[in-house]
């Protein structure tokens, strides 16, 4: 009888155990977020600290600004970043992973002044802040396990845009002549309703 007990005990505690598994595994934590919002578009990176991601907002061509950028950033678990400080940062090791094309791309887009005054409106309480949320017409690109971009808008008419525009921004080398062409194609139209995209279509086509 006290056999039957305990194998009963067993087997119910198996059943909770497996029909609730999340209660018995540790709670992932959150990833840190890093947006830049731009006036059409929004670079986001994730595993990013506070400090980090509002250094890597600030960075031109002033020395603090970068020796800032280096210190904060020191120990970064984002590789598009770390990426960045081997360039910038003296005695960083160089590793054999080069520079992303795509997250180069956006970070040109997003450093550009248009850009910049944006976020500094967004800073001063004006402005959208709205560039960051995926809404319904959006063009969100994922570019690397790290890294996405939203491009607001130019997903509600068709979505021959978007679909061209994510092999663009996801590749990590030289683009191809094909890619080049679908996305100079396919995103005529949509990048007179995108100044982000616009930008970028000047930069690609």
């Amino acid at each position: 009888m006290l056999r039957a007990m305990l194998f009963a005990s067993s087997m119910a505690w198996v059943h909770m155990a497996r029909g609730a598994p999340t209660e018995f595994l540790p709670k992932r934590r959150c990833d840190q977020d890093c947006p830049t919002p731009m006036p059409a578009a929004c670079a986001i990176q994730i595993d990013v600290t506070p400090a980090c991601c509002e250094a890597g907002k600030n960075i031109s061509s002033d020395n603090s600004s970068i020796s800032n950028f280096c210190s904060a950033c020191r120990g970064t678990a984002n590789k598009n970043i770390a990426a960045d400080m081997e360039s910038m940062c003296p005695g960083v090791p160089l590793s054999e992973v080069g520079l992303h094309r795509g997250v180069r791309l956006l970070h040109n887009l997003s450093m550009r002044a248009a850009a910049i005054e944006f976020r500094d409106r967004l800073s001063s309480g004006g402005g959208s802040t709205d560039v960051c949320a995926v809404q319904d017409g959006d063009c969100s690109v994922q570019v690397n396990p790290q890294y996405k971009a939203i491009f607001k808008g130019i997903n509600a008419t068709s979505s021959t845009c978007c679909s061209s525009l994510a092999p663009i921004l996801a590749n990590s080398g030289p683009i191809s002549d094909s890619d080049k062409v679908a996305f100079c194609h396919g995103c005529q139209e949509e990048m007179a309703e995108n100044v982000d995209l616009e930008s970028l279509y000047q930069v690609v086509c």
